[in-house]
């Protein structure tokens, strides 16, 4: 089983490792693969009946996940409320048993008091939709012909079977090319369970790309226009370092888990590949490794294997 308790612990006793960071590659693209199949996917809250079935429900789904998910209330939150919140649950019932919702109403308590969440939403009406049902969305961008507004709309995401309606409250937080702010993972807007799709504005110009997820604190995937991945394709090759680390292995796991989706063709994914011999990075170059591992899975069996082993 994953420590999850003890990554949080490092993080707070040498906050300079990064080691949360971890987090992103170890547990959420790892739980990410699992999340999109039918065959795995299951709510992070189950009833059980017995302690058979108890021990059943603790799989990747509930720590990777749940670490996954934690990171993004904590994001959302501010790391400074969640704590807070945290703190209070803890004081206000030790030595008692709990149950999610309590902990729901200490945290909204707390980020009501710091104004870290508008008055009219609460953590309970945004939690409910990643704990009591299974999967995760992509995030959809598309951006007018100017570039300068874009439609974002939401569906689950899934690597074996079509769309079966879910929908999320998605905490959306963004940068541009022109102003790149990696370090203000609060939302700048949020998308509601019942948003087909909401309007972004002001962007900047079509030229300019925009990035979605900032350090990939929301547990989904984001999908663009062509123009956009091109612009980010073109960055990445040109000078990696001015995307944050964690964007760009979020960038390699989605879009490759896209490609495997049906979404983009493989030969887009090899062709966003390439940047890495420009990539010093540990964490991207994990999420890319993995998915190297997978392409060459496909051509095992190929013709072409051993050109992509000699590329490679």
């Amino acid at each position: 089983m994953k420590t999850i308790s003890f990554i949080y612990l490092k993080f707070q006793c040498e906050p300079t490792w990064n080691i949360i960071d971890i987090i992103l590659s170890y547990e959420q693209h790892y739980v990410f693969e699992l999340d999109s199949l039918t065959s795995y996917s299951h709510p992070l809250v189950n009833d059980a009946e017995s302690p058979e079935e108890a021990e059943g429900v603790f799989d990747s789904i509930t720590y990777s996940k749940g670490a996954s998910i934690n990171r993004m209330q904590m994001n959302f939150l501010t790391q400074p409320t969640f704590l807070r919140g945290l703190t209070d649950y803890l004081s206000i019932h030790q030595f008692n048993n709990t149950y999610q919702d309590m902990l729901f109403e200490s945290l909204t308590n707390a980020a009501h008091a710091d104004g870290t969440l508008p008055g009219s939403m609460t953590v309970k009406q945004i939690m409910d939709t990643w704990t009591l049902q299974a999967g995760y969305p992509v995030v959809t961008v598309n951006r007018t012909a100017a570039g300068t507004s874009a439609t974002v709309s939401q569906k689950r995401f899934w690597t074996d079977n079509p769309d079966t309606g879910e929908t999320w409250w998605i905490p959306v937080s963004y940068t541009t090319e022109a102003n790149p702010n990696f370090e203000d993972t609060q939302p700048a807007q949020w998308m509601s369970d019942t948003d087909t799709e909401i309007t972004i504005l002001p962007l900047p110009s079509a030229s300019e790309w925009v990035i979605f997820n900032i350090q990939e604190t929301g547990y989904y995937r984001v999908n663009y226009d062509d123009n956009n991945w091109n612009l980010l394709f073109q960055q990445l090759d040109l000078n990696p370092d001015v995307i944050h680390p964690l964007n760009r292995a979020q960038i390699n796991d989605d879009f490759v888990e896209m490609s495997k989706a049906g979404i983009h063709p493989y030969s887009k994914a090899l062709q966003l590949l390439k940047y890495l011999r420009k990539e010093t990075d540990f964490i991207p170059w994990l999420s890319a490794l993995n998915k190297i591992d997978h392409i060459e899975s496909k051509l095992v069996k190929s013709s072409a294997h051993n050109a992509f082993k000699v590329r490679k």
